[in-house]
C-alpha cells in the first residue's frame, strides 16, 4: 500500500482536497439557490452514529481514494490525499505517543520530517494538533512504553486526550487529529465514501465529544440528502406527482428543523426521529428527478416554510396537530378529509387488533404501569374521532394515556380506533353515539330490546358505538354494554400520526390527475409553494 507521495505533488493534492473539503464547513449559512425559497442552504449535516450508537472504530472506504482534511464552522484546511489508500479505519484514541517538538505550519514540511523519522526506523506519523501539524510517534498502551521512547527521541509524552482521533491505513497510522474547535473530514478523491458499508454523497467528519466516542457526521448537498430520503418515505414508482410532493414535504420538514440536533453538532440524523436516510443504495432516477425538478421549492404559510408532517395513511380522513400531541394547532394543519386515499391498498388503511385482559396488562406492565386485572378501557376522542384520552381500569387502580403515546404502549397503527368487547350487550333506548366512515359522530337511540356487540360489530349497526358523558365527551364506555368478560377488540383506521400530508392520499390524488402543487395545498390549507 503507498502511504506517501512526492513533496512536489502535495500543492496540488492540496488544492483537490480543498476542493473536496468545501463542503464540510458550509454549516449554517445560505448560499445562492437557483429558485424556490432562499432559506434553502446548499448543504446539510446528517448525524450517521451519535449517543448510544457513536463509534469506537468506524470503516471508511472509497474506491478513487481518501482525502484527509480538517474542517470547523468557517474554514477548510487540506492535508493529503491518496489515490492508492482505498480503505482507512478510524478510530477513539485511548494510548500515548510520543511527539517531537517542532511544530510545522504546512502538510509538506512535516510530510518530510515524518518520512525521515520513518526511515530510521521509528513508527512516525503525521499529526494536527491544535492548528498546527506535529510528528507523533507510536500508539504505546502505557505511559511507561511512551516515555522510553520520548527519552530516545527527545520527544514528549502525549497522553490519552479526549478528542484525539486515529486514521489507520493498514496497520500503520495515517494520520492523528486533536483539536479543540476543528474535526476530522474524510473525503473521496473520486466517487462516493461508504460509512460501515453504506456508500453517501458528499464527507464524513468524525468528532469526539468529552471522553465518549466518536460521532459521525455526513455533510452532504442538500438536494442529495433528499435523493437518500424520498425513496425512503414513498416508493419511488408511484405517480410522479406524488414523488414531487413528497420531495418538497421532506425539504420542508429539514429546513424547518435544522437545529434538532444542534447538541450533537449536526442538523438531523438518519433514523425516522428526523426522516429515513440511506444514502446512495435506495436513490433511484425517477424520484432523484423528483427532487431536481422541485429544487429549493419548500411550503410556505406567510412567506415562512411550514411545518410540514406526513405519514403512511389517514384511513379517509386526517386529524390535527392538538389531536396528536396536544397545543394549539397551527392554522395549516388542519383535518381535512382524504377521499382519494384508496382503503383497498392504502397500508393499514383499516385495522383490527385484539387484545385479552391479560395482554393489555402486561403491555401496561412493561410501561412499569401496574393496576391489577384490567377491567375496562374508555376512550375520549377529538372532532376528527382519534383518540386524545385513553383509559385503562384495573382491579388496583387506572392509568390514562393522552393522545400519541397510546400508540406506542399497545403498538397500534393509529389513534383513530374504537374499543369494543366481544360478549358485550346494550340495553334498548340508551342514547348513544356512532362514527361514520371518518369517524365523526352521529348519535341514535337503540331501538330493539338489546344489540350484541362482537368481533363483526354490533348488529344493526355496523359501526362502534360510545355514549354521550354527562360533561358531554363523547366516550367509549364499555361497562355501559353490561357483560364485559370478553376481549378488547380495537378497529381503527389509518398509520401513522395523521397530520399533514397522507401519503397514499397523495398518491390516489396523483393518479386523479392532481399535481404536486394541488396535492400539498390540499393537506397544508392556504400554503403557497414557493
Amino acid at each position: 500500500m503507498k502511504m506517501q507521495m512526492r513533496s512536489n505533488d502535495i500543492g496540488k493534492t492540496a488544492r483537490k482536497a480543498c476542493l473536496s473539503c468545501l463542503a464540510a464547513f458550509m454549516l449554517f449559512c445560505n448560499f445562492l439557490p437557483v429558485k424556490g425559497y432562499s432559506g434553502v442552504p446548499d448543504t446539510i449535516r446528517i448525524g450517521l452514529f451519535y449517543g448510544s450508537t457513536a463509534k469506537e472504530i468506524c470503516t471508511v472506504s472509497a474506491s478513487g481514494g481518501i482525502a484527509v482534511n480538517i474542517a470547523n464552522e468557517t474554514n477548510c484546511w487540506p492535508i493529503t490525499q491518496d489515490e492508492s489508500v482505498s480503505s482507512v479505519l478510524v478510530k477513539k484514541d485511548t494510548t500515548y505517543h510520543v511527539e517531537i517538538p517542532e511544530s510545522y505550519g504546512d502538510y509538506e514540511s512535516v510530510w518530510q520530517a515524518k518520512t525521515a523519522l520513518r526511515s530510521s526506523g521509528y513508527p512516525a506519523f503525521t499529526a494536527y494538533r491544535d492548528g498546527a501539524f506535529y510528528v507523533w510517534v507510536g500508539a504505546y498502551p502505557t505511559e511507561a512504553e511512551a516515555a522510553q521512547a520520548a527519552s530516545s527521541l527527545g520527544g514528549e509524552v502525549l497522553r490519552p486526550q479526549a478528542k484525539r482521533v486515529l486514521v489507520y491505513a493498514g496497520d500503520l497510522i495515517w494520520m492523528g487529529v486533536q483539536d479543540e474547535a476543528s474535526y476530522l473530514t474524510l473525503s473521496p478523491v473520486s466517487g462516493n465514501l461508504s460509512v460501515e458499508g453504506t456508500a453517501y454523497r458528499g464527507n464524513v467528519q468524525f468528532m469526539r465529544r468529552d471522553t465518549g466516542d466518536m460521532t459521525v457526521v455526513n455533510v452532504v448537498g442538500f438536494d442529495d440528502y433528499l435523493c437518500g430520503v424520498v425513496p425512503r418515505e414513498v416508493s419511488a414508482e408511484w405517480s410522479y406527482e406524488a414523488v414531487k410532493a413528497q420531495a418538497v414535504v421532506s425539504r420542508t420538514f429539514a429546513v424547518t428543523n435544522m437545529n434538532k440536533y444542534e447538541t450533537y453538532g449536526f442538523h438531523l440524523d438518519s433514523t425516522t426521529n428526523s426522516q429515513a436516510y440511506a444514502g446512495i443504495a435506495v436513490e433511484h432516477p425517477a424520484s432523484n428527478q423528483a427532487v431536481y425538478d422541485t429544487h429549493n421549492e419548500v411550503v410556505l404559510y406567510e412567506g415562512k416554510p411550514a411545518k410540514t408532517y406526513f405519514f403512511a395513511s389517514s384511513g379517509g380522513k386526517t386529524g390535527t396537530a392538538s389531536d396528536a400531541w396536544g397545543g394549539g394547532d397551527e392554522p395549516y394543519l388542519k383535518s381535512v378529509d382524504d377521499p382519494y386515499e384508496d382503503p383497498e391498498t392504502a397500508t393499514h388503511a383499516r385495522w383490527e387488533m385484539t387484545f385479552t385482559a391479560q395482554e393489555l396488562k402486561e403491555k401496561l406492565a412493561a410501561q412499569d404501569v401496574y393496576i391489577g386485572d384490567i377491567t375496562d378501557v374508555k376512550v375520549e376522542y377529538s372532532d376528527s374521532g382519534r383518540a386524545i384520552r385513553t383509559v385503562f381500569y384495573g382491579t388496583e387502580g387506572e392509568k390514562e394515556y393522552l393522545r400519541e403515546n397510546i400508540r406506542w404502549v399497545l403498538g397500534v397503527y393509529s389513534t383513530a380506533f374504537t374499543v369494543s368487547r366481544s360478549g358485550e350487550q346494550q340495553t334498548a333506548g340508551e342514547e348513544i353515539c356512532a362514527l361514520d366512515a371518518y369517524n365523526s359522530f352521529t348519535s341514535f337511540a337503540v331501538s330493539s330490546a338489546t344489540k350484541l356487540l362482537s368481533a363483526e360489530g354490533i348488529t344493526d349497526a355496523a359501526l362502534p358505538l360510545c355514549i354521550l358523558s354527562a360533561d358531554g365527551q363523547r366516550v367509549l364506555e364499555s361497562t355501559a354494554y353490561g357483560s364485559a368478560t370478553g376481549d378488547f377488540i380495537f378497529t381503527g383506521r389509518g398509520w401513522g400520526h395523521g397530520v399533514g400530508m397522507s401519503q397514499w392520499g397523495a398518491k390516489g390524488m396523483a393518479e386523479n390527475g392532481f399535481n404536486y402543487r394541488e396535492i400539498l395545498q390540499h393537506y397544508f390549507l392556504g400554503t403557497e409553494i414557493g
